[in-house]
Protein backbone atom coordinates (compact mmCIF):
# COMPACT_ATOMS: atom_id res chain seq x y z
CA UNK A 1 0.00 0.00 0.00
CA UNK A 2 1.44 3.37 -1.23
CA UNK A 3 2.21 6.14 1.54
CA UNK A 4 0.14 8.82 1.90
CA UNK A 5 0.87 12.42 3.41
CA UNK A 6 -1.96 13.59 5.77
CA UNK A 7 -3.18 17.70 4.90
CA UNK A 8 -4.88 18.03 8.64
CA UNK A 9 -7.31 20.72 8.91
CA UNK A 10 -7.34 22.58 12.45
CA UNK A 11 -7.04 26.38 11.30
CA UNK A 12 -10.99 27.04 10.97
CA UNK A 13 -12.80 29.60 13.69
CA UNK A 14 -16.65 28.60 13.93
CA UNK A 15 -18.64 31.24 12.97
CA UNK A 16 -21.22 29.02 13.05
CA UNK A 17 -19.95 27.61 16.62
CA UNK A 18 -20.56 29.98 19.51
CA UNK A 19 -19.20 33.10 18.29
CA UNK A 20 -15.94 32.74 16.91
CA UNK A 21 -14.14 29.65 18.55
CA UNK A 22 -12.11 27.38 17.29
CA UNK A 23 -13.71 24.26 17.79
CA UNK A 24 -11.03 22.08 17.45
CA UNK A 25 -10.30 22.58 20.65
CA UNK A 26 -13.42 21.88 21.92
CA UNK A 27 -12.80 19.24 24.65
CA UNK A 28 -14.58 15.86 24.65
CA UNK A 29 -14.12 13.28 27.23
CA UNK A 30 -10.82 15.79 28.41
CA UNK A 31 -9.11 15.51 24.81
CA UNK A 32 -9.22 18.11 22.39
CA UNK A 33 -11.41 17.15 19.59
CA UNK A 34 -9.39 17.13 16.76
CA UNK A 35 -7.14 14.49 18.34
CA UNK A 36 -9.69 11.92 18.05
CA UNK A 37 -8.85 11.56 14.11
CA UNK A 38 -5.10 12.59 14.17
CA UNK A 39 -5.17 9.02 16.22
CA UNK A 40 -6.41 6.71 13.48
CA UNK A 41 -4.08 8.71 11.04
CA UNK A 42 -0.87 8.07 13.43
CA UNK A 43 -1.69 4.45 13.74
CA UNK A 44 -1.69 3.72 10.14
CA UNK A 45 1.19 2.19 8.59
CA UNK A 46 1.07 3.87 5.61
CA UNK A 47 0.95 7.84 6.93
CA UNK A 48 4.54 9.29 5.68
CA UNK A 49 4.06 12.49 7.45
CA UNK A 50 0.85 14.98 8.80
CA UNK A 51 1.17 18.05 7.76
CA UNK A 52 -1.38 19.62 10.90
CA UNK A 53 -2.83 23.48 9.02
CA UNK A 54 -3.33 25.22 12.47
CA UNK A 55 -4.45 28.61 13.09
CA UNK A 56 -1.58 31.33 13.79
CA UNK A 57 -2.79 32.00 16.90
CA UNK A 58 -2.42 28.05 18.22
CA UNK A 59 0.51 27.02 16.28
CA UNK A 60 2.81 27.16 19.58
CA UNK A 61 -0.45 25.72 21.61
CA UNK A 62 -0.61 22.90 19.55
CA UNK A 63 2.98 22.16 19.21
CA UNK A 64 3.67 22.01 23.12
CA UNK A 65 -0.02 19.72 23.30
CA UNK A 66 1.09 17.23 20.46
CA UNK A 67 4.69 16.91 22.36
CA UNK A 68 3.37 16.69 26.11
CA UNK A 69 1.34 13.65 24.78
CA UNK A 70 3.98 11.99 22.69
CA UNK A 71 3.08 12.21 19.40
CA UNK A 72 5.85 11.72 16.84
CA UNK A 73 7.37 15.06 16.28
CA UNK A 74 9.33 13.72 13.65
CA UNK A 75 6.72 12.83 11.78
CA UNK A 76 4.92 15.84 11.54
CA UNK A 77 4.98 19.62 9.95
CA UNK A 78 3.12 22.73 11.24
CA UNK A 79 1.96 25.52 8.85
CA UNK A 80 -1.02 28.06 9.48
CA UNK A 81 -4.26 28.68 7.98
CA UNK A 82 -5.28 31.45 5.71
CA UNK A 83 -8.62 32.99 5.94
CA UNK A 84 -10.32 30.44 3.71
CA UNK A 85 -10.69 26.72 3.69
CA UNK A 86 -9.11 26.57 0.36
CA UNK A 87 -5.95 28.92 1.17
CA UNK A 88 -5.49 26.64 4.44
CA UNK A 89 -5.36 23.51 2.25
CA UNK A 90 -2.78 25.52 -0.18
CA UNK A 91 -0.56 26.06 2.74
CA UNK A 92 -0.61 22.56 3.56
CA UNK A 93 -0.09 21.23 0.10
CA UNK A 94 3.36 23.18 -0.05
CA UNK A 95 4.68 20.26 2.15
CA UNK A 96 3.23 17.35 0.22
CA UNK A 97 6.15 14.74 -0.87
CA UNK A 98 4.47 11.73 -0.75
CA UNK A 99 2.85 9.50 -3.89
CA UNK A 100 -0.56 10.23 -2.61
CA UNK A 101 -2.35 12.79 -0.07
CA UNK A 102 -4.64 12.75 2.27
CA UNK A 103 -7.18 15.88 3.31
CA UNK A 104 -9.27 15.77 6.45
CA UNK A 105 -11.50 17.79 8.23
CA UNK A 106 -10.08 18.02 12.00
CA UNK A 107 -13.27 18.61 13.41
CA UNK A 108 -14.54 15.04 12.51
CA UNK A 109 -13.21 12.59 14.85
CA UNK A 110 -14.60 9.34 13.29
CA UNK A 111 -12.14 8.13 11.11
CA UNK A 112 -10.89 4.26 11.34
CA UNK A 113 -7.48 2.22 9.86
CA UNK A 114 -10.61 0.35 6.86
CA UNK A 115 -11.45 4.21 6.56
CA UNK A 116 -7.71 4.83 5.17
CA UNK A 117 -7.07 1.46 3.60
CA UNK A 118 -10.38 2.13 1.56
CA UNK A 119 -9.09 5.52 0.49
CA UNK A 120 -5.56 4.53 -0.72
CA UNK A 121 -6.52 1.56 -2.14
CA UNK A 122 -9.35 3.33 -4.36
CA UNK A 123 -6.60 5.99 -5.18
CA UNK A 124 -5.21 2.83 -7.32
CA UNK A 125 -7.95 3.28 -9.89
CA UNK A 126 -9.19 6.67 -9.38
CA UNK A 127 -7.30 10.27 -8.97
CA UNK A 128 -9.35 11.74 -6.12
CA UNK A 129 -11.35 9.47 -3.91
CA UNK A 130 -14.06 11.22 -1.39
CA UNK A 131 -16.43 9.74 1.62
CA UNK A 132 -20.42 10.11 1.10
CA UNK A 133 -23.60 9.15 2.56
CA UNK A 134 -26.83 9.47 0.83
CA UNK A 135 -29.43 12.16 0.90
CA UNK A 136 -32.00 10.66 2.86
CA UNK A 137 -34.04 14.56 2.61
CA UNK A 138 -35.98 15.50 -0.26
CA UNK A 139 -34.29 18.49 -1.90
CA UNK A 140 -35.58 21.33 -3.30
CA UNK A 141 -33.69 24.24 -5.38
CA UNK A 142 -35.49 27.16 -4.55
CA UNK A 143 -33.69 29.72 -6.77
CA UNK A 144 -35.98 30.97 -9.49
CA UNK A 145 -38.28 28.60 -10.54
CA UNK A 146 -38.74 25.54 -7.68
CA UNK A 147 -37.53 22.35 -8.55
CA UNK A 148 -37.35 18.87 -6.41
CA UNK A 149 -34.39 17.15 -7.41
CA UNK A 150 -33.74 13.59 -7.50
CA UNK A 151 -31.86 12.49 -4.20
CA UNK A 152 -31.02 9.31 -5.65
CA UNK A 153 -28.74 11.38 -8.09
CA UNK A 154 -27.44 13.15 -4.93
CA UNK A 155 -24.21 12.16 -2.72
CA UNK A 156 -23.32 14.54 1.10
CA UNK A 157 -19.41 14.60 0.42
CA UNK A 158 -17.88 14.62 3.79
CA UNK A 159 -13.89 13.43 4.39
CA UNK A 160 -11.21 12.26 4.70
CA UNK A 161 -10.68 12.67 1.17
CA UNK A 162 -8.03 11.13 -1.04
CA UNK A 163 -5.90 12.32 -4.35
CA UNK A 164 -2.92 11.49 -6.53
CA UNK A 165 -0.17 13.96 -7.10
CA UNK A 166 -1.45 14.58 -10.61
CA UNK A 167 -4.05 16.71 -9.17
CA UNK A 168 -1.90 18.69 -7.09
CA UNK A 169 -1.48 21.53 -10.15
CA UNK A 170 -5.37 21.62 -10.17
CA UNK A 171 -6.27 22.27 -6.82
CA UNK A 172 -3.10 24.84 -6.15
CA UNK A 173 -4.17 26.77 -8.90
CA UNK A 174 -7.91 26.62 -9.06
CA UNK A 175 -9.97 28.27 -11.62
CA UNK A 176 -13.06 30.03 -8.71
CA UNK A 177 -12.31 32.06 -6.38
CA UNK A 178 -11.66 30.24 -2.40
CA UNK A 179 -15.09 31.69 -1.02
CA UNK A 180 -16.66 29.38 -4.36
CA UNK A 181 -14.56 26.46 -3.56
CA UNK A 182 -16.69 23.90 -1.02
CA UNK A 183 -14.00 20.83 -1.22
CA UNK A 184 -11.08 19.75 -3.32
CA UNK A 185 -12.41 17.25 -5.46
CA UNK A 186 -14.86 19.86 -6.67
CA UNK A 187 -11.16 21.20 -8.47
CA UNK A 188 -10.65 18.06 -10.27
CA UNK A 189 -13.88 16.22 -10.90
CA UNK A 190 -14.42 17.89 -14.27
CA UNK A 191 -11.02 16.36 -15.96
CA UNK A 192 -9.89 13.72 -13.54
CA UNK A 193 -11.65 10.35 -12.28
CA UNK A 194 -13.12 10.56 -9.07
CA UNK A 195 -14.17 7.50 -6.95
CA UNK A 196 -17.22 7.93 -4.34
CA UNK A 197 -16.70 5.57 -0.87
CA UNK A 198 -19.88 4.83 1.09
CA UNK A 199 -19.12 5.89 4.63
CA UNK A 200 -19.52 2.63 6.84
CA UNK A 201 -20.74 4.94 10.12
CA UNK A 202 -21.30 8.25 10.30
CA UNK A 203 -18.16 11.31 9.42
CA UNK A 204 -20.18 13.64 11.64
CA UNK A 205 -18.60 17.12 11.41
CA UNK A 206 -18.48 19.52 14.40
CA UNK A 207 -20.37 22.73 12.82
CA UNK A 208 -22.96 23.97 15.43
CA UNK A 209 -23.33 23.70 19.31
CA UNK A 210 -26.21 20.88 18.35
CA UNK A 211 -23.52 18.74 16.77
CA UNK A 212 -21.46 18.25 20.18
CA UNK A 213 -24.11 16.60 21.87
CA UNK A 214 -24.48 14.21 18.92
CA UNK A 215 -20.15 13.64 18.62
CA UNK A 216 -20.32 13.22 22.73
CA UNK A 217 -23.08 10.51 22.34
CA UNK A 218 -21.23 8.60 19.56
CA UNK A 219 -18.15 8.82 21.46
CA UNK A 220 -19.82 7.43 24.28
CA UNK A 221 -21.65 4.53 22.37
CA UNK A 222 -18.15 3.32 20.60
CA UNK A 223 -16.45 3.72 24.10
CA UNK A 224 -18.91 1.27 26.12
CA UNK A 225 -18.76 -1.24 22.63
CA UNK A 226 -14.97 -1.22 23.20
CA UNK A 227 -15.01 -2.25 26.94
CA UNK A 228 -17.74 -4.57 26.36
CA UNK A 229 -15.23 -6.43 23.90
CA UNK A 230 -13.08 -8.15 26.28
CA UNK A 231 -9.24 -7.53 25.26
CA UNK A 232 -7.48 -10.86 24.79
CA UNK A 233 -3.53 -11.26 25.25
CA UNK A 234 -1.69 -14.75 23.30
CA UNK A 235 1.61 -15.19 24.88
CA UNK A 236 4.35 -17.57 22.76
CA UNK A 237 7.65 -18.71 23.63
CA UNK A 238 9.51 -20.71 20.97
CA UNK A 239 13.30 -22.37 20.89
CA UNK A 240 14.89 -23.56 17.77
CA UNK A 241 18.88 -24.99 17.82
CA UNK A 242 20.88 -24.08 15.28
CA UNK A 243 21.93 -26.17 12.34
CA UNK A 244 24.93 -25.77 9.81
CA UNK A 245 24.40 -25.18 6.56
CA UNK A 246 21.19 -23.30 6.71
CA UNK A 247 20.76 -19.55 6.58
CA UNK A 248 19.67 -18.25 10.35
CA UNK A 249 16.57 -16.19 9.69
CA UNK A 250 14.54 -13.58 11.82
CA UNK A 251 11.86 -11.47 11.45
CA UNK A 252 12.44 -12.00 7.77
CA UNK A 253 15.65 -10.78 7.93
CA UNK A 254 18.61 -13.48 6.48
CA UNK A 255 21.72 -12.31 9.04
CA UNK A 256 25.07 -13.60 8.36
CA UNK A 257 26.35 -16.04 10.96
CA UNK A 258 28.11 -19.44 10.51
CA UNK A 259 24.93 -21.29 10.81
CA UNK A 260 21.15 -21.45 11.12
CA UNK A 261 18.10 -22.67 12.79
CA UNK A 262 16.77 -25.90 12.52
CA UNK A 263 12.89 -26.28 11.88
CA UNK A 264 10.25 -27.23 8.80
CA UNK A 265 10.00 -24.46 7.87
CA UNK A 266 12.67 -21.84 7.52
CA UNK A 267 13.30 -21.92 11.37
CA UNK A 268 12.41 -17.99 11.46
CA UNK A 269 11.80 -18.73 15.29
CA UNK A 270 10.73 -14.58 15.90
CA UNK A 271 7.83 -15.09 12.58
CA UNK A 272 6.48 -17.78 14.95
CA UNK A 273 6.13 -16.53 17.99
CA UNK A 274 4.59 -13.51 16.63
CA UNK A 275 1.83 -15.82 15.37
CA UNK A 276 1.43 -18.15 18.03
CA UNK A 277 0.76 -14.85 20.28
CA UNK A 278 -1.64 -13.70 18.05
CA UNK A 279 -3.31 -17.61 17.88
CA UNK A 280 -3.51 -17.54 21.56
CA UNK A 281 -5.09 -14.57 21.73
CA UNK A 282 -8.14 -15.79 19.42
CA UNK A 283 -7.88 -18.64 20.73
CA UNK A 284 -6.58 -20.71 18.01
CA UNK A 285 -4.38 -23.27 19.95
CA UNK A 286 -0.38 -23.13 19.27
CA UNK A 287 1.14 -22.67 15.56
CA UNK A 288 1.24 -26.55 14.98
CA UNK A 289 -2.64 -26.47 15.06
CA UNK A 290 -2.48 -25.02 11.72
CA UNK A 291 0.38 -25.48 10.26
CA UNK A 292 1.71 -28.70 11.32
CA UNK A 293 5.50 -29.85 11.25
CA UNK A 294 5.04 -33.11 9.43
CA UNK A 295 2.78 -31.64 6.83
CA UNK A 296 4.86 -31.48 3.37
CA UNK A 297 3.68 -28.11 2.17
CA UNK A 298 5.10 -26.49 4.77
CA UNK A 299 8.76 -27.99 4.24
CA UNK A 300 10.81 -24.87 4.15
CA UNK A 301 8.34 -22.18 3.93
CA UNK A 302 9.15 -18.72 4.59
CA UNK A 303 7.38 -17.89 7.96
CA UNK A 304 6.24 -14.31 6.76
CA UNK A 305 3.61 -17.33 5.38
CA UNK A 306 2.23 -18.11 8.52
CA UNK A 307 1.19 -14.26 9.80
CA UNK A 308 0.05 -13.83 6.98
CA UNK A 309 -2.71 -16.84 7.59
CA UNK A 310 -3.29 -16.02 10.90
CA UNK A 311 -4.00 -12.33 9.74
CA UNK A 312 -6.79 -13.72 8.60
CA UNK A 313 -8.29 -15.03 11.38
CA UNK A 314 -7.63 -11.72 12.89
CA UNK A 315 -10.12 -9.89 10.40
CA UNK A 316 -12.66 -12.89 10.01
CA UNK A 317 -12.60 -11.97 14.51
CA UNK A 318 -13.01 -8.45 13.80
CA UNK A 319 -10.25 -8.09 15.79
CA UNK A 320 -7.62 -5.58 15.99
CA UNK A 321 -3.75 -5.58 16.75
CA UNK A 322 -2.84 -2.62 19.63
CA UNK A 323 0.50 -3.94 20.70
CA UNK A 324 3.39 -6.84 19.98
CA UNK A 325 6.16 -6.78 21.83
CA UNK A 326 9.02 -9.39 21.39
CA UNK A 327 11.81 -10.49 22.74
CA UNK A 328 15.05 -12.56 21.20
CA UNK A 329 17.13 -14.53 23.32
CA UNK A 330 20.87 -15.48 22.05
CA UNK A 331 24.19 -15.52 22.63
CA UNK A 332 25.67 -14.19 19.13
CA UNK A 333 25.06 -13.00 16.74
CA UNK A 334 24.73 -9.11 18.02
CA UNK A 335 21.35 -8.16 16.40
CA UNK A 336 21.41 -4.52 17.32
CA UNK A 337 21.90 -3.16 13.55
CA UNK A 338 18.67 -5.15 12.91
CA UNK A 339 16.05 -4.55 15.31
CA UNK A 340 14.61 -1.82 13.80
CA UNK A 341 13.95 -3.12 10.62
CA UNK A 342 12.71 -6.34 12.39
CA UNK A 343 10.02 -4.56 13.87
CA UNK A 344 9.54 -2.65 10.65
CA UNK A 345 8.92 -5.92 9.04
CA UNK A 346 6.58 -7.30 11.51
CA UNK A 347 4.55 -4.33 11.59
CA UNK A 348 4.18 -4.48 7.97
CA UNK A 349 2.92 -8.43 8.07
CA UNK A 350 0.48 -6.94 10.75
CA UNK A 351 -0.53 -3.77 9.05
CA UNK A 352 -0.26 -1.94 12.10
CA UNK A 353 2.54 0.92 12.89
CA UNK A 354 5.82 0.58 13.97
CA UNK A 355 5.40 2.82 16.67
CA UNK A 356 3.26 -0.61 18.11
CA UNK A 357 5.76 -2.77 17.59
CA UNK A 358 8.85 -3.77 20.08
CA UNK A 359 11.68 -5.50 19.41
CA UNK A 360 14.74 -6.46 21.65
CA UNK A 361 16.87 -8.82 22.25
CA UNK A 362 19.08 -10.08 25.52
CA UNK A 363 21.35 -13.09 26.18
CA UNK A 364 21.18 -15.62 29.32
CA UNK A 365 24.36 -15.53 30.87
CA UNK A 366 25.99 -18.50 29.27
CA UNK A 367 23.40 -20.33 31.36
CA UNK A 368 21.02 -22.82 29.75
CA UNK A 369 21.04 -24.29 25.64
CA UNK A 370 20.77 -20.56 24.51
CA UNK A 371 23.40 -19.36 27.00
CA UNK A 372 25.54 -22.62 25.60
CA UNK A 373 25.24 -21.17 21.74
CA UNK A 374 22.92 -24.24 21.20
CA UNK A 375 19.99 -21.90 19.71
CA UNK A 376 17.72 -19.55 19.51
CA UNK A 377 14.42 -18.40 21.59
CA UNK A 378 12.02 -15.87 21.33
CA UNK A 379 8.63 -15.26 22.99
CA UNK A 380 6.16 -12.46 21.86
Amino acid sequence: MKKFDLVYLIAGVGSRYNGFFRKSWELVDNKPLFTYALVAFFSHPSLNKAIIVTHPLDLEKVKAYLAENHYPLDKIVFTTGGKTRAKSVRNGLNFVKAPCFVIHDGVRPFVTSEDIDALLKALDEADGVTFYHPVADTVKAVEGKIVTLNRNALKAVTTPQGFNLNTLNLIQNPKIADENILDEIMLIENELKVAFLEETHPHTKLTNPSDLELIKNILEKNKTTAISQANSIGISFDFHPFEKNRPLVLSGITIPFDKGLAGHSDADVVYHVVAESIMGALKLGDLGTLFPDNDPAFKNMTSSYFIKEVMKHVKNQKAKILHIDVTIFLEQPKLYPYKYQMAKNIAGLLSISENNVSVKATTMEKRGLVGKGEGVAAEA
